[in-house]
């Protein structure tokens, strides 16, 4: 049995030696799979001299490939003959390379390599037994009228016909309007505070608490300015709270021709009546609801699994989680216009914390996931899905 060094908690250690005879085996293995296609002048595919053809393929690529094979086979090996699962990529380091300078196996075709990996050393868990889980508060599934009739209505604002306002119109609460908008502090432009061509339905954008009722009243063309004092709990620290001048120029107004809530109009959404229409928006508006009371139970589960569970974990597998979080995070602020030194900014920490944070949260994911194996391998849980058949389990438990 081949030994493993224990580099620490998490991380280990092994050198391995391939014999020559096996090496020369791969080597000659590459050969034969790559040296029907070799093309040399005055020779048939597959019928030049081998050492031509070895030449021709390239002795360092046939090489590679050969070590490559040797090195993940007997790691493999290694693994599984001291039942280890590695929890991230292993680390290889040749100390001796095959030569392959001959016909026929030689002793300096030898194979010499160390490989570093991590693994879970241990998994101490607590009595998840006594986990407890509160039921869904069937109330919360209720769906109002006023509920179902608000999803209606922006429905009926998605189909509705945009028709050009007569010259003298002005703006008013659920018209279309396109604008310009400025906004300072203190003379200074802030850019997350302006736009040119700004789409909104006024009364339903929901964009900065109060704005959209300054600019009722404007005519196109208008330019209007107006002072604003920002909300202090919005994240942005650099206007969190301070007094805004903004300038406004509508550029367009159309007045919204919202159509029937009939029979017809159920129809587009593949319905045949509008009672059927209503009744299937009431049961994906509670579908809904249900989901985000069953995350919220999942959650809690979540936490209180991590809280009793204690690993040793490898500093490099926290990391790669952390940045796979922050690739997450930085792809969301895109879709939004925002930059990541732009976001940390506007919350008042620099990216060193950002991503400290990040491993934090990094540790949670992981252990959680590990947590849930673990109670999935002690209580024999299968399925497609074992956080599914974990939550059932706490959930269905007396």
């Amino acid at each position: 049995m081949t030994k493993i060094e224990r580099l620490s908690k998490t991380r280990r250690k092994a050198a391995i030696n391939v014999p020559a005879q096996e090496m020369f085996d791969l080597f000659e293995a590459e050969f034969v799979r790559l040296s029907p296609s070799v093309k040399i002048d005055g020779f048939r595919p597959g019928k030049a001299p081998r050492i031509m053809a070895i030449e021709k393929i390239g002795r360092g690529k046939l090489s590679s490939l050969a070590i490559e094979k040797a090195v993940n086979k007997h790691y493999i090996f290694l693994l599984k003959e001291h039942g280890l699962v590695p929890v991230s990529p292993p680390s290889v380091s040749v100390r001796k390379y095959p030569a392959f300078l001959g016909s026929q196996s030689d002793e300096k075709d030898v194979l010499e390599f160390e490989v570093e990996f991590d693994v879970i050393d241990k998994v101490k868990i607590g009595d998840y037994n006594k986990i407890k889980t509160k039921e869904i508060d069937k109330s919360k599934l209720e769906v109002s009228k006023d509920e179902i009739d608000k999803i209606v209505q922006y429905l009926a604002k998605q189909s509705a016909q945009l028709k050009p306002a007569p010259a003298d119109k002005v703006l008013e609460m659920g018209d279309w309007a396109e604008i310009d908008f400025e906004g300072s502090v203190n003379h200074v432009r802030k850019d997350q505070l302006s736009s040119k061509n700004f789409p909104i339905i006024v009364g339903d954008t929901k964009f900065i608490p109060g704005f959209e009722e300054k600019i009722l009243g404007m005519k196109i063309g208008e330019k209007k300015t107006f002072r604003m004092r920002m909300p202090k709990q919005i994240p942005d620290k650099d206007i969190a709270g301070k007094d805004v001048e903004f300038a406004v120029v509508l550029n367009q107004l159309k007045v919204m021709q919202l159509p029937k809530i009939n029979d017809a109009f159920a129809e587009k959404f593949g319905h045949k009546k509008v009672s059927e229409m209503t009744e299937a928006v009431k049961k994906n508006v509670m579908q809904e609801k249900k989901i985000r009371e069953e995350n919220q139970i999942k959650s809690e589960i979540i936490s209180q699994l991590v809280k009793m569970t204690k690993i040793d974990l490898p500093q490099k597998l926290i990391e790669d989680e952390a940045q796979r979080l922050k690739n997450s995070l930085i792809q969301d602020l895109a879709t939004r216009r925002l930059t990541i030194e732009l976001y940390t900014k506007n919350i008042g920490i620099d990216e060193a914390k950002l991503f400290a944070d990040l491993k934090e949260q990094a540790k949670k994911n992981i252990i959680a996931g590990i947590a849930i194996g673990e109670v999935a391998k002690r209580e024999n849980l299968k399925g497609d899905n074992l956080s599914e058949a974990v939550f059932a389990y706490f959930t269905k438990k007396p």
